[in-house]
């Protein structure tokens, strides 16, 4: 997942971006974080969290959310703030939720989850020059000689742009696919029930990890339904 925070004050954007690598710790999970304390300066283009001063000199969050509301939907909002009145007034469809300052550990890990159950509803990819899916489509990714091909939800192959495993696993990790072997990419909601390093899928298809990656492919699809369960 990728976290932009934006706060004109440097002693609480460095509070906020210590209480996200602590979160990725605890939660065994991998974050790219930018800081940015000039609303002016953002580029948001690869972000999928933004946590936003709602007060700033230089831009009121407040608009700059606004802005992000219409034009695109996106990335999901975080307020933070000190000045409860604003609360209210911030609410968009982007918002997962507004923190008052001082920024407490608990609310602000409540906010990751919620934001991460959010992302892995599924996520608009670019799968070839004519072709865009929903991730929550596809049902695994293969490499086949360097070509990435999905096996969508109508049991369909298609062949997309050209990507690495390790590539198309680091842009889809956070909306519910885990890498089972050097050439797959699995998406967890079709799975039906795993067992001895095969997982079956609900079509009735079976995929094996790798004896090596085993331990750790159970081990995130347990992560996965543990997650997803608190939003169901």
């Amino acid at each position: 997942m990728n976290i932009t925070i934006c706060d004109d004050c440097q002693v609480d954007l460095d509070i906020i971006n210590s209480l996200c690598e602590t979160y990725a710790t605890e939660n065994n999970i991998s974050l790219s974080i930018m800081k940015e304390n000039n609303p002016l300066k953002l580029n948001l283009k690869e972000t999928d969290l933004l946590i936003l001063d709602i007060r700033m000199p230089e831009k009121n969050g407040i608009e700059i959310q606004r802005q992000l509301e219409i034009t695109s939907g996106k990335p999901l909002v975080i307020f933070i703030t000190n000045y409860r009145e604003f609360s209210i007034s911030s609410y968009g469809a982007n918002v997962t939720g507004f923190i008052e300052k001082p920024v407490r550990k608990e609310t602000l890990f409540s906010l990751f989850e919620r934001a991460r159950g959010i992302l892995s509803a599924g996520k608009i990819i670019s799968w070839s020059d004519s072709k865009i899916y929903n991730t929550r489509q596809i049902q695994y990714i293969i490499m086949d000689k360097g070509v990435s091909k999905a096996i969508l939800d109508n049991d369909e192959i298609s062949v997309g742009i050209f990507k690495t495993i390790k590539q198309w696993n680091e842009e889809l990790k956070d909306y519910g696919f885990i890498r089972i072997n050097q050439s797959c990419l699995l998406n967890c909601q079709y799975i039906d029930k795993m067992t001895d390093g095969r997982f079956i899928l609900k079509s009735g298809k079976i995929l094996s990890t790798s004896r090596r990656e085993k331990k750790l492919c159970e081990d995130k699809y347990i992560q996965y339904l543990e997650r997803n369960a608190r939003f169901l």
